[in-house]
């Protein structure tokens, strides 16, 4: 709607209609992209540690939408291993990407093998345009 200064204002919603329109808000909301780690597992010998792990995404929409990439630099998730102080990466990509993820498709395995003091702690963070910042934390043994 337009005013006579020409500005726009709120459209006038019916109460009737609120309770539907918060319906459909929220369920958009409980279903875009939801990400989690799956399938994690962490082996190894002292000070040196195996860590093994898969993004799986729990939403009904994708990570990112095509529109999306058109109307802005195409960014996918990243996934990096974040070390403790002391600690080296002995095998694997200090970081991955991940183009993009469908409502419910999971990641390829992505492997790191981590040398460094016993009883750090390995993150490994996954970050997304639309998304929660997600984190696996692995203990070198």
């Amino acid at each position: 709607m337009r005013q006579d200064d020409g500005s726009a204002s709120a459209p006038d919603v019916a109460a009737s209609e609120s309770p539907v329109l918060a319906a459909m808000l929220g369920s958009l909301a409980e279903g875009r992209a939801r990400l989690a780690f799956v399938r994690t597992e962490t082996t190894g010998e002292s000070g040196v540690a195996r860590i093994a792990a898969r993004i799986v995404n729990r939403g009904r929409l994708p990570t990112h939408t095509a529109r999306g990439v058109e109307t802005r630099a195409r960014r996918p998730l990243d996934v990096r291993a974040e070390l403790p102080q002391g600690a080296s990466l002995a095998a694997g990509a200090p970081s991955h990407r991940i183009e993009r993820l469908a409502g419910g498709a999971e990641s390829d395995e992505m492997r790191w093998v981590v040398a460094g003091p016993s009883g750090a702690v390995v993150r490994i963070v996954c970050t997304g345009p639309d998304t929660d910042e997600v984190v696996h934390e692995a203990r070198i043994p």
